[in-house]
């Protein structure tokens, strides 16, 4: 009991500290890696103390021994927003270029077009098991059959359609079932497409990505929190 006290007023404190030092730099130009490196090191710290209260499992019911490891996996998320809210804020920009050029920004985090329109009829799709994934072409006005295709958008399966001029350039560690979904419009239609393919998810604005990213990160903030006073409650509910 001694031991798991210990652990957990640790946690608080170091929690705390995470928390003010986030606050404040989520509002000014942040390093990311600092960010990472410290909920990694968060997490790690769970997992500690989910060793520490596993040995003590007859004590303090299976329950308390699950909420370290899920804190593991919250954290790992947080990291996951961070690192997306550092490139929406601090990531490459280009803007003020016309889609055929799309291709000599794949480095980019978000361009903004000053043309552009969808071929909703080129329509690319992909499934692997419950995922999905579609894509349709964007070309600039004068584009002719034949041509290759300089972007394409990740849509849904209803609307395919153009529906911003700011596109969230989608990297290649992420893209995961788009790939697919651009071979598959390739084939079907016999379509080709500019080198290297850059594929983008249009947004609406690009203040509202960060305030929504960060809305979440600090949700997942406070559930980690919640689990932890949970556990506390446990803990000293069932206290000897």
């Amino acid at each position: 009991m001694r031991t798991f006290k210990f652990f957990l007023t640790i946690l608080i404190i170091v929690n705390a500290i995470f928390l003010i030092s986030n606050h404040i730099l989520l509002k000014t130009n942040f390093q990311m890696e600092y960010m990472v490196m410290v909920l990694i090191g968060f997490s790690l710290f769970s997992f500690i103390v989910g060793v520490v209260i596993f040995s003590k499992t007859k004590k303090f019911g299976p329950f308390v021994v699950f909420v370290p490891f899920l804190a593991v996996g919250l954290s790992i998320v947080c990291a996951l927003l961070v690192k997306d809210g550092y490139y929406l804020k601090y990531g490459k920009r280009v803007e003020g270029i016309s889609v055929k050029e799309a291709s000599k920004y794949s480095d980019a985090y978000l361009i903004q077009f000053t043309d552009g329109k969808s071929l909703p009829q080129y329509y690319g799709s992909y499934r692997h098991k419950k995922s999905f994934s579609a894509v349709t072409p964007i070309v600039q006005e004068d584009w002719k059959e034949g041509e290759a295709v300089p972007l394409w958008a990740v849509c849904d399966a209803e609307n395919c359609m153009k529906t911003s001029s700011v596109g969230l350039v989608i990297s290649n560690q992420d893209v995961g079932l788009s790939t697919f979904a651009v071979g598959n419009a390739m084939e079907t239609h016999q379509l080709k497409s500019k080198e290297p393919i850059v594929i983008v998810r249009w947004i609406q604005s690009v203040q509202g990505e960060i305030d929504s990213a960060e809305k979440i990160f600090k949700i997942l903030l406070m559930s980690i929190n919640g689990l932890w006073l949970l556990v506390g409650l446990i803990v000293f509910i069932r206290k000897e």
